[in-house]
C-alpha cells in the first residue's frame, strides 16, 4: 500500500498518467544540488523535527548513525532486520512527522514523460491493490491512467504510441512491451471494475500483436 500511495503522491501527472522517473539529486540545506538530498537524514535533522527522545528512537529504528550510511554523514532510512517488539503507533507517528518535514524540502525534478508499458503495469498494480485492500481511490487512479492511454496513446490512429507528455502523444510507435503491458493493465481493470470496454480494448491491442 505504501508503494501505491507513493506512486499516486509522487509520480501521478496532471493528466492522470504516471511519470517515468524522479531525479536522484535535489537542493540540500545549503542550496546546493546533492544526490539523495530529499531523502536522507542526519541525527541532527531527526532531533530538529522529532525532539531528543523520538529522534533517538528513530535513529535506532531506521539505522541513522553519526557517521552516516550514505554520503556527507547522512543516512538513508531503512527498515530494520529485527529490533524486537516496537510501539507500532510510535513508529507511525514518527514516520508521519518525518514525511511532513521531508515534503517541505526542495523536491527532486521529475520526468513527466508517460511511457505506455510502464503505465500499463501501474494500472494493473493499482487496480488489483485497490480491489484487494478495499481502496476504491486506487482503482479510480488506475482508471484515470487507462483513460489517458486510450485518449492520447491510442487516439484516432488505433495504434499505440509509446510515450506522451503534457497530454500530447510522442512520435515513437509502441513496441511489443507497450502492447503487452497495456493489455495487462486493461485486463486487470476489466476484472476489478466489471466494465467490458476494458476487455475489448485489451483484445484490440492483442489482436494487433498477433
Amino acid at each position: 500500500l505504501e508503494t501505491a500511495d507513493f506512486m499516486v503522491r509522487e509520480l501521478r501527472t496532471a493528466e492522470g498518467g504516471f511519470a517515468s522517473a524522479l531525479d536522484a539529486d535535489s537542493e540540500d540545506a545549503d542550496g546546493k544540488h546533492a544526490e539523495g538530498a530529499y531523502y536522507v537524514w542526519t541525527p541532527a535533522q531527526l532531533r530538529e523535527v522529532l525532539g531528543e527522545d523520538d529522534a533517538a528512537f528513530a535513529a535506532a529504528y531506521f539505522g541513522v548513525t553519526e557517521d552516516g550510511t550514505f554520503e556527507e554523514g547522512a543516512s538513508v532510512l531503512r527498515l530494520p532486520g529485527d529490533v524486537g517488539p516496537v510501539d507500532a503507533d510510535r513508529v507511525a507517528d514518527v514516520r508521519a512527522r518525518l514525511l511532513a518535514a521531508r515534503d517541505e524540502r526542495p523536491h527532486p525534478g521529475r520526468d513527466d514523460k508517460v511511457v505506455a508499458a510502464w503505465n500499463g503495469l501501474a494500472i494493473a498494480a493499482l487496480a488489483e491493490t485497490g480491489a484487494y485492500f478495499d481502496r476504491p481511490d486506487l482503482v479510480e487512479r488506475a482508471t484515470e491512467a487507462a483513460d489517458l492511454l486510450v485518449r492520447v496513446h491510442l487516439g484516432e490512429v488505433a495504434r499505440l504510441t509509446r510515450t506522451s507528455k503534457d497530454g500530447r502523444a510522442g512520435d515513437n510507435a509502441g513496441v511489443l512491451e507497450d502492447y503487452g503491458d497495456v493489455a495487462e493493465g486493461f485486463l486487470a481493470l476489466a476484472a476489478v471494475t466489471g466494465e467490458g470496454a476494458w476487455l475489448e480494448f485489451a483484445g484490440f491491442l492483442l489482436d494487433i500483436v498477433l
